[in-house]
C-alpha cells in the first residue's frame, strides 16, 4: 500500500515494481547510519538538518563555495561519488556513476541535497569540490 508513495519519494516515480531491487538494500543501509549516528560523535555531528528546514538543490553558498582546483563546472560533482562510495549508497548507479533518487523528495530534503554543510563533512568525505568560505566555525 505504500510502495507507490516510498517509489514517489526516493526515485519520483509511483511505478514501485522498477524499484523493488533497491529496497531491501535501502533499508540496510537505513540502518547502518543510524548505528553510525549512535556509535561514532564525529559522525552524528556533522549531520544536524532541523526537519523544518526547507529543501536545498545544493549547499548554502554563504557558507561554502566551489574550490579554485574544481574545473568541470559548478552545478554538479561531475560523478565524483566520494560521499555516494564512503556511505555505500545503494541508490548510487554503479553503471553510469548518477544517483538514483537526484532531485528527489529524499534528496532535496535530507542530507544530499544540502551537502556539505561544513567543513566536518568535506574532511570525512575528502571532498575535493568544496571548501568552506569563513572556516572559523
Amino acid at each position: 500500500m505504500f510502495a507507490p508513495v516510498i517509489s514517489r519519494i526516493y526515485f519520483r516515480d509511483y511505478k514501485f515494481w522498477r524499484y523493488t531491487k533497491f529496497y531491501i538494500p535501502m533499508v540496510k543501509n537505513f540502518w547502518r547510519i543510524v548505528y553510525r549516528n549512535i556509535t561514532d560523535k564525529k559522525y552524528r555531528e556533522m549531520f544536524s538538518v532541523p526537519f523544518i528546514s526547507p529543501p536545498m538543490l545544493g549547499p548554502e553558498r554563504t557558507v561554502v563555495q566551489v574550490t579554485e582546483n574544481w574545473t568541470t563546472g559548478t552545478q554538479d560533482c561531475n560523478t565524483c561519488q566520494r560521499c555516494c562510495t564512503i556511505i555505500d549508497c545503494p541508490l548510487l548507479d554503479k553503471n553510469s556513476g548518477r544517483c538514483k533518487s537526484y532531485d528527489s523528495f529524499f534528496w532535496r530534503y535530507f542530507n544530499c541535497g544540502r551537502y556539505p554543510l561544513n567543513q566536518k563533512q568535506i574532511a570525512y568525505y575528502g571532498c575535493p569540490k568544496w571548501e568552506v568560505i569563513a572556516p572559523n566555525e
